[in-house]
């Protein structure tokens, strides 16, 4: 499931305690197992994508606008 947030740090960090750890850091993308971030260019807002329903529900509910 995938959802946007400007935010993506408070969403870092949330996923990396809560789903898994980060594995890869890139220029324009985040992520780990199960879970990953891309970053908009010139400041739009993140897409988040989690694998598993039940957390992408937790995240879209705590972070998504």
């Amino acid at each position: 499931m995938e959802f946007k947030t400007s935010d993506y740090h408070q969403v870092e960090a949330w996923c990396m305690r809560y789903i898994g750890p980060r594995m890869y850091y890139l220029h324009n993308r985040i992520g780990g197992q199960g879970w990953t971030i891309k970053r908009a260019t010139l400041g739009g807002p993140a897409t988040i994508a989690i694998e598993d329903k039940h957390h992408a529900l937790m995240a879209m509910l705590k972070f998504g606008k």
